[in-house]
């Protein structure tokens, strides 16, 4: 009876021993978890390698993109070499407030008026006014009101008179007397220049001095 009884044991009919792992169905949890690594490698977002291939390039992109940039650039900087050597009434003036030494003859020399600069500027440009300078039969040729103006004469000479503010009513008034005629003696014109300012600056004291 032993022996019996041990043989049908071996023979398997009893449960498994405690050893041998149980050979059921999966968890539903593990089936789960199975699923959702699966769909995130198939039904969940693209990896960032097939989005960067999914987006279309941006215009320029590539060689020719950095071909058209230089041809850009290049045009960019033709149009400002073109506009910088198209004449321009205002940088001229700008250039004539501090003009260049002649090289000829000329007479040069300043003087502080107790006036506003815009009536200094006042008795320069209106005709009507100017029984101060050493000619009065010249014509504006450029301006820059209140701070340049530019005079020529009938002789063909040109005087270029600069006119700077120091305070409410102290302004320099500088005169360069440039393109004279072999006649003229710059030595007799400089003295006339020098009565002209004081000429002027007596007649704005009358008013704001």
């Amino acid at each position: 009876m032993t022996r019996g009884h041990e043989r049908r044991g071996d023979g398997g009919g009893g449960k498994p021993s405690a050893g041998k792992p149980k050979a059921g169905r999966p968890k539903a949890g593990g089936a789960k978890a199975t699923g959702a690594k699966s769909g995130g490698r198939k039904g969940g977002k693209p990896s960032s390698d097939s989005a960067r291939s999914g987006k279309p390039k941006p215009a320029g992109a590539g060689r020719g993109g950095a071909a058209d940039r230089r041809s850009s650039d290049r045009r960019s900087a033709a149009a400002r070499d073109t506009r910088d050597a198209r004449p321009d009434a205002t940088r001229g003036v700008a250039r004539e407030v501090t003009p260049i030494k002649p090289s000829g003859p000329f007479v040069e020399l300043s003087r502080i008026v107790h006036a506003p600069a815009s009536a200094v500027f006042r008795m320069v440009n209106d005709p009507t006014k100017r029984d101060w300078a050493p000619e009065r039969l010249y014509r504006i040729t450029s301006a820059l009101p209140p701070r340049f103006a530019r005079l020529a004469f009938p002789d063909g000479s040109q005087a270029a008179i600069a006119i700077v503010r120091q305070g409410n009513t102290r302004t320099a008034v500088s005169v360069e007397h440039t393109m004279l005629p072999e006649s003229v003696d710059a030595d007799v014109l400089r003295r006339r220049w020098n009565d002209a300012l004081a000429a002027l600056s007596e007649a704005l004291d009358s008013d704001w001095g």
